[in-house]
């Protein structure tokens, strides 16, 4: 069974992600509502996928992917970012700049508001992608 973290801090849209995962079937979900609690469950716990929203209270998304870039145990995770449209200039050429430092790890954006079946198409090409390069 694949461990799926999502960070998110509306509990609505935690939900909704939950939700529409669960009836895929074949995920353990975790769920986070801020940065910091993330973290330490990141630093606990494996987790084979991470669907995180960038504005996140107290460590936002930026601070998250760089402590996860710095630890072995995380520096390897895709991580599904979930972005507002029309995105902030300054978080676009970050996430830009963290896809380049990172060969390891792997970001891929999704812009909110999204439609939950993209999600979930977009979470099962990744985890069989994953599955398929080890």
């Amino acid at each position: 069974m694949k461990r799926l973290l999502i960070v998110e801090k509306e509990p609505r849209v935690r939900q909704l992600i939950r939700v529409n995962l669960e009836r895929v079937g074949g995920y353990d979900i975790t769920e986070a509502s801020d940065g910091e609690s993330a973290w330490q469950l990141l630093q606990q716990e494996s987790f084979d996928l991470a669907i995180m929203e960038v504005l996140l209270p107290p460590i936002n998304g930026e601070g998250l992917l760089e402590v996860m870039e710095r630890s072995e145990r995380t520096a390897t995770m895709t991580v599904i970012v979930m972005l507002w449209v029309p995105t902030d200039r300054r978080l676009s050429d970050f996430f830009s700049d963290y896809q380049a430092r990172h060969p390891r790890g792997r970001m891929v954006l999704i812009m909110k508001p999204f439609n939950p079946s993209d999600l979930k198409k977009m979470v099962g090409q990744i985890l069989t992608e994953d599955t398929t390069l080890n």
